[in-house]
Order: structure tokens, then sequence, then C-alpha cells
């Protein structure tokens, strides 16, 4: 659940980055779409955590997430505190001219209590809620990114260019040479060096990783490369084993004991 749950809220806000790189990048006026966007993100997450009853159950789902708990028993406690827990009548009463009263939930936390029983709307709302949080606290570097990428895009094509006009063999820097049928392979190379700390200190947004580095290797991942490797993983068995990193290991080996053999010769 957690793994689906943070690759849903990576895709979501890629997904968002790319909306306001659209409007940042065409827009005539850059600092009046610029304020327009800031004021938009401050009043959606004003709005998603309106309410003292839904600003306590963000409150608990965030301490919960911080703390790396299971996104599944995170979502099942909030769903036990702030819905199943929930009675239309509370426990204690209240006396009026010497009569007891019942006291009722208000429509505010009946209304909640729908809510969070609802499991698919629950995830997706604290998608949302996360995802906007983490973009607007960047909001400025992404500004910054987007004003500078035009000229970074004009480096990197120069820089091709002169590699081209060096050696006409090589059209490319780098590139990537494995199967263009299985880009998995690429993907779970990517996910390996970041899962063992070699890229980042296994740190940052892998998914932007990935797609970054596909770039580098001029690789065209596919639209649903995300979904794909997610289901590669769910219908492995225990002890699967990707094919490349068996054809590196041996790969590797092979290079070595050639230069060993070689020095023996000599």
């Amino acid at each position: 659940m957690k793994q689906t749950f943070e690759e849903l809220l990576n895709r979501y806000s890629i997904m968002v980055e790319r909306n306001i790189e659209k409007r940042y990048t065409k827009a005539k006026d850059k600092e009046f779409v610029r304020k327009e966007i800031e004021r938009e993100f401050a009043l959606i997450n004003v709005i998603q955590a309106a309410g003292e009853h839904k600003e306590k159950m963000v409150d608990t789902f965030l301490t919960y997430y911080k703390r790396g708990e299971s996104m599944e028993e995170t979502l099942l406690f909030i769903r036990k505190v702030y819905g199943e827990d929930v009675k239309d009548e509370l426990d204690f009463r209240k006396v009026e001219n010497g009569i007891s009263l019942p006291i009722y939930i208000s429509d505010e936390e009946k209304e909640l209590r729908e809510f969070v029983m609802n499991a698919k709307k629950l995830k997706h709302f604290f998608i949302r809620y996360l995802a906007f949080l983490e973009i607007e606290k960047n909001l400025t570097s992404l500004f910054i990114k987007f004003d500078l990428m035009p000229a970074l895009t004009k480096e990197i094509q120069l820089e091709n260019k002169k590699a081209s006009e060096t050696n006409s063999n090589n059209p490319v820097l780098i590139k990537w040479t494995g199967s263009r049928e299985n880009r998995n392979e690429f993907v779970q190379l990517i996910y390996g060096l970041h899962s063992s700390g070699f890229i980042n200190n296994g740190k940052g947004e892998i998914t932007k990783i990935v797609e970054s580095l596909a770039n580098i290797f001029d690789l065209e991942l596919s639209k649903n490369w995300q979904s794909n490797h997610s289901s590669s993983i769910h219908k492995s068995k225990n002890d699967y084993e990707p094919k490349i990193f068996n054809s590196i290991k041996d790969a590797y080996k092979d290079y070595t004991l050639s230069l060993v053999e070689g020095k023996r010769k000599r």
C-alpha cells in the first residue's frame, strides 16, 4: 500500500509540476502568472485543511506519515478514529430541567465521518494534500528552474553538436544500447542504484531521477513506465533477480578475468 501511495503521489506531483511549467513558460507576464500560481496554491491548502475536525485528521495523518508508519495502517487508524468509532449520539448526555437529553454530533462531524469511510476519496485527498504542500514549499526553486531551462537546453544542444562534429561516428554523447523492448531493465538499474545509495545517497524523487537519466541516455520511456515497473515487482517471485543485474555482474567478471589473463600472457 505504501509503495502504491508513494508512486501515485510522485505521478500526481509530476503532473501538477508540468501543468505549472506550461502555464509559466507560455506566460507573457511571468511575474503576474507566478503570483497567480502562488495565490492558488495557498488557497488550495487552506481549503483542503479547512474545518477543525478535518484539520485534526490531517495533523494525525502527517504525524504518522513523517514517522514512516505503514500507509495501510495509517489510513485504517484514521478511518477508525474519525469514522468507525464516531456515533451519531455522544456517550455523555446533558441535563436540562432535570431531564437527561442526548447530545448529537455536528453536521460537520457527520460529513467528516462519511468522507473518511470512503477509502478512495481519503487516499486521493492525502495525495493531493501532500503534493500541493511539497510543491508550494518548492515553488520558488521551480520558477528558477523554469527560467533557467531554455539556457540549459541550448547549452546541452551545443555540447551535443560539438560532440557530433568531433566524432561523426558518435552523434549522441551517451546512449542506452540495452533492449528497447524492455525499458524496464533501465528502470530496474536506476532504482537499484538509488535504493542502495549510489545516486544522491538514496534521496530525491526517484521518478524524476529515472526520467532525467533516461533523457541523458537518449532513452524514451513509455507513458506507463511507472505502473509497468510496479506490475513487474508484484508479479515476480520472492527469489526473483532482475536479469540486468546478473548480466552486469557476469560481464564485469569476464572483463576482470580478461585483464588478469592478458597480464599473465605478457
